[in-house]
This record gives C-alpha cells, structure tokens and sequence, in this order.
C-alpha cells in the first residue's frame, strides 16, 4: 500500500512538473507586469522645477566621485569629494528637499580623512538613503538607482548606465556584492 501511495505521489509530482515545463506558465507576462510596474513608479515621481532638478542631477554626477573613492577608498578623495558634494548639495533652493537635506549635510561634513573608514561608511550610508528617497519620490530620469548589500546591511547610490555591474563601496573583500533595489 505505502509503494502505490508513493507511485501516485511521484506520478503526480512528475505530471505537475511536466506541464509547468511546457510553458502552462508565462515568463513574458510576468515581465511585462515587471516593466510597467516600474513605468508606473516613474510616473508617480514628482516632477521638479528645472533648477531644482539640474542641482539635484549635479549632486548625483559629484556623488557618482564620492561612490568611487569610497570604492577604491582613497581617504583624502573620500574627503574631497564629501565636501564637493556638500556645498552642491547645498545650493538646492527648495525649501521641502532642503530640509531633508539637512541630516545629509551634516554627515558628509563628518566624513574626514583621519577617520576610520567604518565611520565613514556609516555616514556615508546615511547620505546615501536621502539621495535614494530623492531618486524615488522625485523625477529625476533612470540614471542613478540605489543598490544594497545585504550581507554589510548598507545602500548607496550608482550610476547604473555608466556600471552595469554592482560596485559596493562598502565592503572591499566582496566589492560586486549587492543588487540593485530602484
């Protein structure tokens, strides 16, 4: 009795396999709704005045210095480029982005060569969750993406057109660990 169970059990598991591998599924659907889920999410961002938007994109392209620094870690690149991307970020008019700018601006002026590089990537880090909430609220193109790693639990900001390949700053022994998220 227990032998014919099992026979019908694997029978069954085999047909159930057999004809999800026959294409009663759809793979093209499914990215069909992928895509226009992510044409959905770029039509609801909020469109920017052109100043605002042309600072906000500037900011981007001085972070794009800032992330690879952080990735081949020159401290006193890491440092400069913190300070170049402070005072862009700090020419945005807006008084709603400004704001959420504020706690940005502090950290990237903590960001110091003589620190140890875990403080920097901590306040790095924090940057880099305000840079990814403006890439996600604000209409500002498929550029830049945020990326993670779930393995050193920290985001950041990446030109996805110019590297295709993730580029963890954070984690030099897995420098291709993380995936994009946006």
């Amino acid at each position: 009795m227990k032998s014919r169970v099992r026979i019908f059990f694997s029978s069954a598991l085999l047909a159930y396999t057999t004809a999800f591998a026959q294409n009663d599924h759809d793979h093209d659907h499914y990215l069909k709704k992928q895509s226009s889920a992510t044409s959905a999410k770029n039509a609801d961002r909020i469109n920017l005045d052109p100043e605002t938007k042309k600072y906000l994109l500037a900011a981007l392209e001085i972070n794009e210095n800032l992330h690879t620094s952080f990735f081949d870690y020159n401290a006193g690149k890491v440092e400069k480029y913190a300070g170049e991307l402070s005072l862009s970020l700090s020419q945005i008019k807006d008084p709603k982005i400004s704001r959420k700018l504020q706690y940005s601006l502090q950290k990237l002026n903590d960001i110091k060569a003589q620190n140890d590089r875990k403080i920097n990537n901590m306040s790095y880090h924090s940057v880099s969750m305000t840079l990814i909430h403006l890439i996600h609220t604000y209409n500002l193109g498929n550029t830049y993406k945020g990326y993670t790693c779930p393995m050193v639990k920290m985001k950041w900001v990446q030109n996805s057109k110019k590297m295709s390949k993730v580029h963890n700053p954070y984690a030099p022994e897995m420098k291709h660990c993380g995936s994009q998220e946006s």
